[in-house]
């Protein structure tokens, strides 16, 4: 699995259930995240993905 989510460098690792997990190098740094696979996402959760993520609010 590693497919390029396109726009914010991150690439998918892992699925394990309904969740993804998503990497991206980010210098000499590795930002993880893990984000449910639902068609939508409610705002608490989608605030928290994109926290974890390290992506502004305002790039999404």
């Amino acid at each position: 699995m590693s497919d390029t989510i396109s726009g914010f460098g991150f690439v998918v690792i892992n699925q394990k259930g309904s969740h993804v997990k998503l990497q991206r190098k980010d210098g000499r740094r590795t930002i993880t995240t893990i984000v449910p696979t639902l068609s939508e996402l409610g705002p608490g959760t989608l605030h928290g993905a994109l926290k974890l993520a390290e992506v502004d609010n305002d790039a999404f």
